[in-house]
């Protein structure tokens, strides 16, 4: 991938060495049109084009060239035209190049692919007829038809089928690809990649495992970035003492998303790091997620970052590629709201840097100071890029009889306006969030201001695992962690990533982003034996793993223990500036959810076995609790569809914890959505359903509410389908016969709206501008309240989905 801003403005030009480069793109204008939201645009776009995270673009045609950062379905892309990165999804006619996307079903042909092409593990569709540039990867899904590659440069092929009579050049075989009958491969494979070897015991890896680290080393957070950069070089220096050779590849982001993208991007494609660990700034964490890692499909884990828009980012929705160690300012938002409160303030002023992280404290702060009792009189925004004098600001901000400023920004600002704030007398009161915990703001602006003025940030527990690494970072670096860095953090995540990689060769898995994400909470989490930090802990961990007991990593900075959304719930420290030193004033242990709460009782067990092949008491529950819930909040709602897919376990007779009923379905792409169909595209969805649940996507199986439903085992033998060459005999909802023309409301995931499991109707549906509102509601989250409600909770197979006699 390249700078997304620099190919912007390379525009047409930049296609001008392509084969047909004035024909295809001469009826390109020189603007650039950001898109976003959901449309169905049904025509040529003339103009380059740029899909934000949020956008989910239906039926175009792209004559000039896409950057891409949320979905685009059932499109073409025209000769001479690039399209980079994002996610596509349905049918795609290619004449141009593709690079760099992530591949959600069901074919896409022709053309040019490059870079990275992922197919989605569930959901992967049909690459026919392409031609694969130099180094291209492509990982899932299946391959059909003439497929040519460079034979100087062979395409790498992994984790896919190759489907019967296709020919192939120019590639090279990875792991685990299957071949149907009468395959060609001109170019030879490197090996038999059908029946991968799988070692029993782990050995020494010949090379180290590297990790990219994104540090601010110049900037806005330089006074921090150095002291990370150490961690993480101390924690690869322990685990290569420790037995696993680790390498640290690092690089100034300048505090600066732009040049995060580009230093990110060089990262992953040129020094092919297996992870990333940063940034420290949250909007440079957000963008490298959005534009490198996530559509690269490469672990991220941010040590810094505490904006709560990363806990939801868009991006990572049904991807889970982006973790921190550092916790949500959801609980530093709450800890200052209470120290302000606690110090006696009742009216407040903030001022807050104008990013992710600065508007996301603010936002935390400011509802729970209110909730306290207390108001905020002005919230002024600070640029980023440092003023000469915040004069205007600071009389902006000192109204209606202010007793303090909340300052959430970072020490660069905060040199200028305290002075400031102090001799114009503004304000004489400070509360700082955790950037301000710093030795240079408290030399630029004098002991005397600062004195007795507090804050709050990440706090460290005591702990052996800490007392290692202050002492191992002393010894290595001949002094101690600058006080506000998060130092630990940084640490910390280089350790699980390691730990993870080792997990994964353990199991006898290739070592890449994704084996790594796949054992990054069995490394950290809850049950297994605790291990710690140093050396001698991490020769612990690599035994114990390679024994093939469980490890559970206790941190620097406490557990890590990665929640659904990758995020951990971490102490909070309230800190004060005293004579001329910064003091630790009190370390908040977080209250840390209760798994094994009991949410209620099943009555009866509630078995997963049989989901993607018939009706179960399950499904039927689950289902039943998405119509209620949906008819709640909106009583137009008339029946319930899901894909077996949506659960991953089951629930055992008697007392049901919250783990368990996390364990039930996974976080992702299960979010209600409340979406109108006609009876015709909820026959269709049934169809697919119920024929694909038996083929290529054997979770598509449907899960139904509101709705009972007859169909054949086989369309040769069924009698009176309600469609052509169709298995559904009949569909009563709410005991009336669908009527096909009419408009029904469904209940049913994102993950069905976005086109998994190749639900197009439900996708086309959503995008083509019928009622689609994604309600916000996890699917556990609304089991937990049934179970909390209505226990015992018992459910039976009641007929709803019938085999026709």
């Amino acid at each position: 991938m390249i700078n997304s801003k620099l190919w912007l403005k390379l525009g047409c030009l930049s296609l001008a060495m392509s084969a047909t480069p004035w024909l295809a793109q001469a009826a390109c204008t020189s603007e650039i049109k950001s898109l976003s939201g959901m449309q169905t645009i049904g025509n040529t776009l003339d103009y380059k084009v740029k899909v934000e995270t949020n956008g989910k673009l239906a039926k175009a045609t792209f004559a000039c060239d896409v950057e891409n950062n949320g979905w685009i379905s059932n499109s073409t892309i025209k000769a001479g035209v690039t399209l980079r990165g994002g996610t596509l999804t349905g049918y795609i006619v290619n004449e141009g190049t593709i690079s760099d996307i992530v591949f959600v079903g069901i074919s896409l042909q022709g053309g040019i692919l490059a870079g990275t092409i992922t197919n989605h593990s569930k959901v992967g569709g049909a690459l026919k007829d392409v031609q694969l540039a130099a180094n291209a990867k492509i990982t899932g899904g299946t391959l059909q038809g003439n497929i040519q590659g460079d034979k100087t440069a062979p395409a790498l092929l992994e984790n896919l089928k190759i489907k019967a009579g296709s020919k192939l050049s120019g590639v090279i075989l990875g792991n685990k690809v299957q071949k149907g009958k009468n395959v060609t491969i001109e170019e030879a494979s490197s090996g038999d990649t059908t029946t991968p070897t799988t070692p029993t015991t782990p050995t020494t890896p010949t090379s180290a495992l590297k990790i990219g680290g994104l540090f601010s080393l110049s900037g806005s957070l330089s006074e921090y970035g150095t002291t990370e950069q150490n961690a993480a070089l101390l924690a690869a220096k322990d685990l290569t003492a420790a037995g696993y050779p680790v390498e640290i590849m690092s690089a100034d982001d300048t505090g600066d998303a732009t040049t995060g993208v580009t230093m990110a991007t060089n990262l992953i494609m040129t020094d092919k790091v297996s992870a990333l660990i940063g940034a420290a700034a949250s909007s440079v964490t957000m963008a490298v997620a959005e534009q490198v890692t996530i559509p690269n499909q490469v672990l991220q884990i941010s040590y810094a970052s505490t904006s709560p828009a990363i806990t939801n980012l868009a991006a990572d929705n049904g991807q889970d590629w982006l973790f921190r160690t550092s916790s949500s300012d959801t609980l530093q938002g709450s800890a200052l709201a209470t120290l302000a409160f606690d110090t006696g303030y009742t009216k407040v002023s903030v001022f807050y840097i104008d990013d992710a992280y600065g508007q996301g404290l603010n936002k935390v702060f400011t509802e729970n100071f209110q909730n306290l009792g207390g108001s905020v009189v002005a919230a002024v925004p600070i640029n980023a890029e440092v003023a000469k004098t915040y004069q205007t600001e600071l009389t902006q901000a000192a109204v209606d009889g202010s007793e303090a400023l909340i300052a959430i920004t970072f020490p660069t600002q905060a040199e200028v306006y305290i002075p400031e704030a102090a001799k114009g007398k503004f304000f004489d009161k400070f509360l700082f969030a955790e950037a301000l915990k710093s030795e240079t703001l408290l030399k630029k602006a004098g002991a005397k201001v600062l004195e007795g003025m507090c804050g709050t940030a990440a706090g460290n527990p005591p702990s052996r695992s800490l007392d290692n690494l202050n002492s191992s970072y002393q010894t290595e670096y001949k002094k101690s962690p600058a006080p506000g860095a998060l130092t630990s953090n940084a640490y910390d995540a280089v350790i699980v990533t390691a730990l993870a990689a080792y997990a994964a060769q353990v199991a006898g898995k290739e070592v890449n982003s994704q084996t790594i994400r796949d054992y990054l909470r069995e490394v950290a989490t809850p049950p297994g034996t605790a291990v710690g930090t140093g050396i001698d802990g991490l020769k612990q961990a690599l035994a114990l793993l390679k024994a093939g007991t469980p490890v559970d990593y206790i941190g620097a900075s406490g557990s890590v223990d990665f929640d659904s959304n990758g995020d951990v719930v971490g102490a909070m420290e309230i800190w004060c500036y005293e004579k001329g030193q910064i003091v630790t004033k009190e370390i908040q242990q977080p209250e840390m959810p209760d798994d094994s709460a009991v949410m209620g009782e099943a009555a009866v067990a509630f078995e997963a076995t049989d989901l993607n092949t018939q009706e179960t008491a399950l499904g039927n529950l689950v289902a039943d609790i998405l119509l209620a819930t949906a008819q709640t909040g909106d009583n137009a709602t008339q029946a319930a569809l899901l894909n077996s897919g949506s659960l991953k376990d089951g629930l055992e007779l008697g007392p049901v914890t919250e783990n368990k009923i996390s364990a039930l379905a996974p976080p992702f792409g299960n979010m209600m959505v409340i979406v109108d169909v006609t009876g015709l595209q909820l026959l269709e969805t049934l169809e697919h359903a119920l024929t694909q649940g038996n083929g290529d996507y054997p979770s598509a199986f449907p899960l139904v509410a509101g709705m009972e439903v007859t169909y054949c085992a086989s369309s040769k033998k069924c009698n009176n389908p309600l469609q052509k060459k169709g298995i559904v005999t009949n569909i009563d909802i709410g005991g009336q016969m669908v009527d096909l023309k009419q408009t029904y409301r469904l209940a049913t995931n994102d993950y069905l709206t976005w086109g998994g499991d190749a639900f197009t109707i439900l996708q086309d549906a959503c995008s083509k501008g019928n009622y689609c509102q994604n309600t916000g509601h996890l699917l556990t989250d609304l089991v937990k309240d049934y179970f909390k409600n209505n226990s015992p909770v018992s459910k039976a197979v009641d007929g709803r989905l019938k085999v026709a006699e």
